[in-house]
């Protein structure tokens, strides 16, 4: 986005994350871009709860100087504790295209940590991040959810019951590979170093039934948790039998310990007869469309991609 001298404001829709340059910060008009950077969450056995937990961006162009003090917001997921003192550490990456961050404590920065955010006030452009002291925090927020495979068909249904973290990121990592049932936040504690338990109670429908041989609750241990951002555990359900589609009812509990809260969601599930339907209504189409001479059937191709996809 194009930034005069008189400032603006940019951000990254439904994300939380905002920069807001004011007048008098450029020297002249410049393309100013940000964006969120995956991050490599490190899987260690005694990994601070707190590592990780808020947005890392990359603020373009790299090295720019500010004249003045330019407002960065950084969404987290950590719940605080009441009470004490709220301080997060921001730290800045100077690094070359395509090599690893290169992270050093910003002390020349300020900050202020809230309830769902931080905001830093910048002097230049970099990668920038914040930690937290895992003292005062008490929890980090993650999203529940429940997953129908897209491969689930006819008889067996695979459902996925997991979390990830509340970031933006995290989120996107699901949606190409789950049809999503049911999202819920809660908090996931770090006292008792409990891990997250996930409990199947039952099916409305005699129909459906949970496979026999499932472990039944599934756990995710607490380590496990804290240092990685998405993680599930998979129960097999079983239809008796098919009609064109079949819907019923499905509770799960999750949670920590006993404090576990209701995931209800229906389960409806095309059967292989009815893919069998859409693939001869395709064919019939394909077969009606005249090509011109010499020409290609690419259109065949998208048309089945959408279909299956």
């Amino acid at each position: 986005m194009m930034i005069t001298t008189e400032g603006g404001r940019i951000e990254i829709p439904n994300t939380g994350v905002s920069l807001e340059i004011p007048p008098a910060a450029l020297e002249r008009e410049q393309l100013i871009e940000i964006r969120i950077i995956p991050t490599n969450y490190q899987k260690e056995e005694a990994l601070p709860f707190a590592r990780n937990s808020s947005v890392v961006v990359e603020l373009l162009p790299s090295n720019l100087k500010l004249l003045q003090p330019t407002k960065l917001i950084l969404p987290h997921c950590l719940v605080l504790k009441k009470d004490c003192e709220w301080k997060a550490t921001v730290y800045t990456s100077h690094h070359d295209e395509d090599n690893q961050p290169l992270w050093k404590e910003d002390i020349q920065t300020l900050s202020q940590l809230n309830k769902k955010n931080c905001v830093i006030w910048l002097q230049s452009f970099s990668w920038k991040k914040i930690e937290v002291d895992d003292e005062i925090v008490e929890a980090k927020n993650i999203l529940l959810y429940a997953a129908r495979r897209p491969s689930s068909i006819g008889a067996d249904v695979y459902i996925d019951v997991g979390y990830y973290w509340d970031l933006p990121d995290c989120q996107q990592k699901l949606t190409l590979k789950e049809v999503i049932l049911l999202k819920l936040r809660t908090a996931f504690y770090k006292n008792g170093h409990l891990p997250l338990k996930m409990l199947f109670v039952r099916l409305s429908s005699s129909m459906w039934t949970c496979h026999q041989d499932e472990e039944n609750p599934k756990e995710i241990q607490f380590n496990r948790v804290v240092a990685t951002d998405e993680g599930f555990r998979t129960f097999l359900l079983k239809r008796q039998y098919t009609s064109e589609t079949s819907s019923c009812s499905c509770h799960f509990k999750v949670g920590q310990e006993s404090d576990l809260v209701d995931l209800r969601f229906p389960l409806q599930v095309p059967d292989n007869s009815s893919l069998m339907n859409i693939d001869k209504s395709v064919t019939e189409k394909r077969t009606s469309i005249v090509h011109p001479i010499g020409s290609t059937s690419t259109l065949d191709f998208v048309v089945i991609e959408s279909v299956y996809r």
